[in-house]
């Protein structure tokens, strides 16, 4: 298939559509372990995914999945894949700044998509926050930050085993949202939980299409956005790993878009269909904005809303209800004019990059310090990968962001429940309300 017959009528038959492999491997574990409801067996596969290479598991067929899988399809160039690695090596903290400020809000902007997350942020915990820790992790996994080889992508290299793991994950909550009786199938808002079937099969190939579309050429857009002087087919490469890693997660080969041109039409395609407010956007906004709100330094509370307003696409952070922008925001617009040229010159580069490391440092030093503190799954990142990142690991540094972090906590109360809609989807308990979302923070 060309991607040019990706018109809206297959576009709308790909909503339909899941993905019968991983989908196989879901309904036989679950044979196999009727004593798990859907959210235990969640926890087991979670478990696993952890664990993986290392022996112990307790679901049979598992390991094979996670750490298996075919070789790499004959169009994918490992010198490129390394040329990508090395792209994010090199811009690894603006572009995690892009992936929560551009890329997470473009896919809670697609109304029928986001519906899967807000009933299953995360099946196991409850906890919404977790998932956002969850996707930066699957970006530093596939990135093989501070190695940069493309070995970490071929069968049972952690970024595939990462990517399998995803995968199966879709797989399970696509299980659990078509047969659990505490999800009714009806369009009535009155019912919760519920899945609307005008939303489309859960996670089916459009919407991991464009999911993957907001990891590539969103994260591209926002780098433009920061005035980043990247080289520019460095970023093709970029656009050829983010490939790779699709057919890893389940998407058809052939739906691939293999350049970013091709990449920007499609990506254009599914937004305008698949762009609109919706209270679950909003909702999981809300969740991200206050994480991120929670990492900044002190004086830089607002910094987030500003760079989401500034870096993702007109009518994005509007259909989310993102609040209004710092007063400098103005300032942010003269960087990618400016921004390439100043960072030529000594003394003002670092004020230049500053408002694309900045927050990216921060919430990956605070997903750092959660697992280090014991607050939430071990973040897997080596003393490469923290060096690249510049997170400071030190007990001291811990304490005195912890302080913080602790002091803003309470001034801010949180918006949100920490059980949420996740533990809605199998309990049938209604999630806690939120308040409007203009009242993230005061």
């Amino acid at each position: 298939m060309t991607l040019s017959l990706l018109d809206d009528r297959r576009l709308d038959e790909l909503r339909t559509t899941g993905d019968p492999e991983a989908d196989a491997l879901a309904a036989a574990l679950h044979a196999g372990h009727e004593h798990l409801d859907e959210r235990d067996l969640v926890r087991a596969v979670l478990q696993e995914i952890g664990h993986a290479g290392q022996g112990g598991g307790r679901l049979e067929g598992l390991r094979d999945w996670l750490c298996g899988g075919p070789p790499l399809p004959d169009w994918v160039d490992r010198a490129r894949i390394q040329a990508g690695q090395e792209f994010f090596c090199e811009w690894a903290l603006p572009i995690c700044t892009s992936l929560f400020c551009a890329s997470l809000p473009t896919g809670y902007a697609a109304s029928n998509g986001v519906q899967v997350l807000a009933l299953t942020s995360d099946l196991a915990t409850g906890d919404m926050r977790r998932r956002i820790a969850e996707t930066a992790q699957m970006l530093i996994d596939v990135m093989d930050l501070g190695t940069h080889s493309p070995e970490a992508l071929e069968p049972g290299g952690q970024g595939h085993v990462t990517a399998r793991g995803v995968r199966l994950l879709h797989a399970v909550v696509r299980q659990a949202i078509m047969s659990s009786p505490a999800v009714a199938h009806t369009c009535d808002e009155a019912v919760s939980p519920r899945w609307c079937p005008a939303w489309g099969h859960p996670v089916n190939q459009e919407d991991l299409l464009g999911t993957l579309l907001t990891f590539s050429v969103v994260v591209l857009h926002a780098l433009d956005q920061l005035g980043v002087p990247y080289d520019a087919d460095a970023a093709e490469s970029y656009v050829h790993v983010w490939c790779l890693v699709g057919t890893v997660l389940g998407i058809e080969p052939g739906l691939l878009p293999l350049t970013r041109a091709e990449a920007e039409d499609l990506a254009a395609t599914i937004f305008r269909r698949q762009h609109a407010p919706s209270a679950a956007g909003r909702r999981l906004m809300t969740v991200l904005l206050t994480e991120m709100e929670l990492s900044m330094p002190w004086g830089m509370r607002k910094a987030p809303r500003t760079l989401v307003r500034h870096l993702t696409l007109p009518g994005v952070a509007d259909d989310l209800a993102v609040p209004p922008a710092s007063w400098w925001r103005p300032a942010l617009g003269a960087l990618r004019v400016t921004g390439p040229v100043a960072r030529r010159v000594p003394g003002v580069r670092r004020l230049f990059e500053a408002p694309g490391t900045l927050l990216g440092r921060s919430m990956m030093r605070m997903f750092v310090d959660r697992g280090l503190n014991g607050e939430s799954a071990p973040f897997r990142l080596d003393m490469a990968g923290m060096g690249a990142l510049a997170v400071d690991p030190s007990v001291a540094g811990r304490r005195r962001r912890g302080r913080r972090r602790h002091t803003r906590a309470k001034r801010h109360a949180p918006q949100l429940d920490g059980a949420d809609a996740g533990a809605a989807l199998l309990t049938g308990r209604r999630p806690t309300p939120v308040r409007r979302e203009d009242e993230v923070t005061p």
